[in-house]
Parts: C-alpha cells; structure tokens; sequence
C-alpha cells in the first residue's frame, strides 16, 4: 500500500536516534491498516463491514496524530510529511465514503419485525 510505503520511506529520514521511538510507532500503526482493510472484505453483514472500517478510521487518526508529533519535534524537514499526510487524508476519504454508503444502505434496509404468538 501506498500510505504504508511513504510512512516507511519517511522514517528513513528520521535521525538514528528516533529510529527506534517515534518511528516504531509510525511503523506499527501505518502497516496496521492493510489488514484492517482487508478484514472489511472479510465481513458477510454491512453491520460488521462498517465496523472494520471505523477501525481503519481510527488508526489513519492515530497515524496522522504521530505525523503531528513528529513533525513538531522536527524529526525531518517539513515538505517530507507532505507525502504520507496526502495519502492518509486520500484513504480516509475514501474510506469515509464507503463507510456512509453501508450506513445509508442499512437506514434504507427493512427491519425484521417479530411477532409474538398470542
């Protein structure tokens, strides 16, 4: 993916010391959400597919939180963030999207409706 390709080219940059603090956690959490991603795909109910989604959502708000971070501790020069931040904003987009397109088909969708027997 993408975004996870220009998080890891980013660290490159990262002097040796933060190698090991900041960058780990940008690792982790950018090659996080492939297979939150993929698990989406894995859903049989659009119920559980916006789930998954809202878990990608939530890791692309984390990422861009650890961008923040080390962008103000100037981890690297600032035009360096410009990549992965775009790629983060396109895939919440996107994903944002998908996710209203199942919300708005499950409000469409019957509710099952139970009878009791008398």
């Amino acid at each position: 993916m993408r975004l996870v390709q220009s998080v890891f080219e980013l660290i490159q940059l990262f002097p040796d010391s933060e190698k090991s603090g900041m960058a780990s956690m940008l690792k982790r959490t950018a090659a996080s959400i492939p297979p939150k991603i993929a698990n989406t795909f894995m859903q049989d109910e659009p119920a559980d597919a916006a789930k998954a989604l809202e878990s990608v959502i939530v890791s692309l708000r984390e990422l861009a939180g650890y961008l923040d971070v080390a962008q103000q501790l100037r981890m690297t020069n600032r035009r360096h963030f410009r990549r992965p931040r775009r790629r983060a904003n396109t895939l919440y987009a996107r994903v944002r999207e998908v996710l209203d397109a199942i919300e708005a088909f499950e409000a469409q969708s019957p509710q099952p409706q139970f009878h009791l027997a008398a």
